[in-house]
């Protein structure tokens, strides 16, 4: 569990390849905490982040756990909640999504452990802060930003909302509202009003991964399935291996205590475990029988059918119809490597006519059209199975299979779908494994040498040479360099290797070191891989000015905020703006994402904004947050050279600048308008108050 925001410490940032609009990087990112072995969906640790500005609201939510567990808090699957928003949100103008379709899957993965679930469509947002009274988890599906989801707003949860005597688990299926860096979001709100945790994305969040991802969690979130432990599970088994299900596990985020779970009493069955999956298989083993459960359809107003196998996962391509796959995981223990999956005999074969969905790529905010399936395709997919290996923390590594049972024609309704399998698996046993790769340094210049190290241990009696290839990835997976194959002789307990590689031409980029481990005969026996970027992103924000200057309330703006991109790879990232009352309380928060500016040019955020105060009781603090930093911050107005008396700037307070400040007397000229800090466009009493102070002190 991290306790503490990016100051203390600091989360990570990631770059996906072909996600929505092209690539997409993520600011603030804590998934590479939890994959210690390098894969970037796949996390093998389950972790959680207190998240809160100041030390007392850290400690809220983890007082809201321990009073789950002294009993004084209620957490005992009795109540669940499950709201639909708006399909255009509460502006009428974003992207049409249909959130009734995840309130309807969601209530039936709640409903088997809860005991009464209520569920909303639309509602106002008194119904919606009267509904989430008393409720032991509440999943809320809706259009999002930082400070709010549809009607729902930030403040109205921070002043009227009180969960009563639960403690709830807060899954907000949105854009957004867990992006805590810089100022408060809609997370923190809900902690720190007693729920216990609030899983919630830090970016702009992409339908349907991160509808499936939700399923994957309520599917497993349950007495003796720790939160923690479901929203990891989900991540791994629920999204698939594209870019999207990458970039949608690396954003949704839990905060909160990872080992939070419900608690019943008196104790009921539901206190021991459940026994492992079907598809959940201990082994070494060469084989494995299967039998994939039988898909369910579910049919909706607009014609389409969607079909799902219960405890399967969907495979999802931009372009072609949405088919569901079936997972099956297969633990080694440390000391086996599997080499190569095949399918085997399969049976049961049927069929039938469905008009499946066809996968559209659509952030919950905007959107790319669905492209029309290609005529010239026969099934899809085309593939029986896809494998992949994911290394543990203990040294062991997990089998991840994923069949397709389920394959459907693009150009016609048919589809046909297997029900049995046999799985053939090769491995090798091992006494050789990697035990260590690190990078020198995680960031290094474009031409530099990129260094690594690496710990190669034989537990073996007999001594044994080992093949080191060593090779480097963009993040989609291109190889940009390589080294020659080493071989290491007569290795015999620990050996250790420094490698370099000299990135010379290489364009910028966030590259990955990956180095296997090959017995003589060509047999992979470990794998493990290291992130280095190549290039530093690098921005600043240089001015903020407001248009007209001089305002009241109702008047309306623009906001132009001004920066570079200075570092030596492209930056992305998002200008964010604070509106504050002289009171310093935020009022609203604007921002403006822009992406892979290149360095050397300009960042310009035009922001339009209807004051409700006037100037000379208003602050506007802007940064440009990128890569999980943030820039110093910039304030407007910006507080003069002659705030100490000088409007002429001759080193003193005297006549002179008596006469400059008479000369604006109830008017406006910038030079004599000093008070308040920032100025508020007039000159008067408050301007001589503060010049005649500094010329009596002088």
């Amino acid at each position: 569990m991290i306790v503490g925001e990016t100051r203390i410490i600091p989360a990570f940032s990631a770059k996906y390849g072909d996600v929505g609009k092209g690539d997409k990087i993520i600011e603030f990112t804590d998934n590479f905490y939890a994959n210690t072995a390098g894969h970037e969906k796949q996390p093998e640790l389950c972790i959680g982040r207190i998240i809160g500005n100041e030390p007392e609201r850290l400690r809220t939510p983890i007082e809201a756990t321990l009073g789950i567990l002294d009993g004084t808090r209620d957490f005992n699957q009795s109540h669940a909640l499950i709201v639909s928003g708006r399909p255009r949100g509460a502006s009428g103008t974003a992207t049409w999504i249909n959130f009734n379709r995840e309130r309807n899957r969601i209530e039936r993965r709640i409903d088997d452990n809860w005991s009464h679930t209520t569920e909303l469509d639309e509602p106002s947002e008194t119904e919606w802060i009267d509904a989430m009274v008393g409720k032991d988890v509440i999943h809320l599906a809706a259009h999002g930003w930082e400070n709010g989801m549809d009607v729902l707003h930030d403040t109205t949860v921070r002043d009227t909302w009180d969960p009563g005597v639960t403690a709830p688990l807060v899954f907000a299926n949105s854009c957004l509202t867990g992006r805590y860096p810089p100022t408060r979001c809609l997370a923190e709100r809900f902690l720190d009003k007693g729920a216990s945790a609030y899983i919630g994305a830090t970016e702009v969040s992409y339908g349907p991964y991160c509808r499936y991802l939700a399923e994957g969690f309520w599917e497993r979130f349950d007495v003796g399935y720790t939160a923690g432990r479901a929203l990891k599970e989900a991540k791994r088994n629920r999204m698939g291996d594209t870019s999207y299900a990458k970039y949608n596990s690396a954003i949704y985020h839990l905060y909160g205590d990872p080992k939070l779970e419900p608690v019943v009493a008196p104790p009921s069955e539901k206190d021991v475990p459940p026994p492992p999956a079907d598809n959940d298989i201990q082994g070494p083993v060469d084989s494995v029988q299967v039998k994939v459960p039988m898909y369910e359809v579910d049919s909706y107003p607009s014609g389409e059918q969607e079909a799902t196998i219960p405890g399967g996962d969907m495979l999802l391509v931009p372009g072609k119809p949405m088919v569901p796959c079936y997972p099956v995981m297969v633990h080694f223990p440390a000391g086996y490597q599997v080499q190569d999956v095949r399918l085997g005999e399969h049976g049961g074969l049927s069929t039938d006519s469905l008009n499946l969905p066809i996968t559209e790529a659509a952030e919950y905010d905007l959107s790319t059209p669905p492209q029309p399936p290609d005529p010239d395709d026969e099934w899809f997919p085309s593939e029986d199975l896809q494998w992949s290996i994911v290394q543990e923390p203990d040294g062991g590594t997990t089998l991840v299979i994923r069949l397709y049972p389920f394959q459907a024609n693009p150009s016609t309704t048919h589809v046909r779908f297997w029900d049995t399998c046999r799985l053939e698996i090769d491995y090798v046993s091992t006494s050789v494994r990697m035990r260590h790769l690190a990078v020198e340094r995680g960031s290094v210049a474009p031409g530099e040498t990129v260094r690594w190290d690496l710990a190669v241990e034989n537990t073996g009696l007999k001594v044994t040479d080992v093949l080191v290839e060593s090779v480097i990835r963009t993040p989609d997976d291109t190889i940009v360099g390589g080294l020659p194959i080493r071989r290491l002789r007569s290795v015999q307990g620990l050996a250790t290797l420094e490698q370099e590689w000299d990135s010379g031409d290489c364009d910028p980029d966030f590259l990955t070191v990956e180095v296997s481990l090959r017995s003589l005969s060509g047999c992979l026996v470990d794998r493990r891989t290291a992130g280095v970027t190549l290039g530093r992103a690098e921005a600043v924000l240089d001015s903020v000015v407001v248009n007209p200057p001089c305002f009241e309330a109702g008047e309306g703006l623009t906001i132009t905020a001004t920066g570079r991109s200075i570092g030596e790879r492209p930056t992305g990232g998002t200008v964010v703006l604070g509106v504050y009352n002289d009171q310093g309380g935020l009022i609203e928060q604007l921002s403006e994402d822009f992406t892979d500016v290149a360095p050397g040019e300009p960042i310009v955020a035009a922001l339009p904004y209807k004051a409700t105060l006037p100037r000379g009781q208003v602050t506007l603090r802007g940064s440009i947050l990128y890569e999980g930093v943030a820039t110093d911050v910039v304030i407007w107005p910006p507080t003069g050279a002659g705030t100490d008396g000088d409007l002429d700037g001759d080193g003193r307070v005297g006549l002179a600048d008596f006469a400059i400040l008479a000369t604006a007397w109830l008017d406006y000229i910038e030079q004599a308008d000093i008070a308040p800090p920032g100025g508020d466009c007039r000159v008067d009493q408050l301007d001589l108050s503060v010049l005649a102070q500094q010329w009596m002190s002088l």
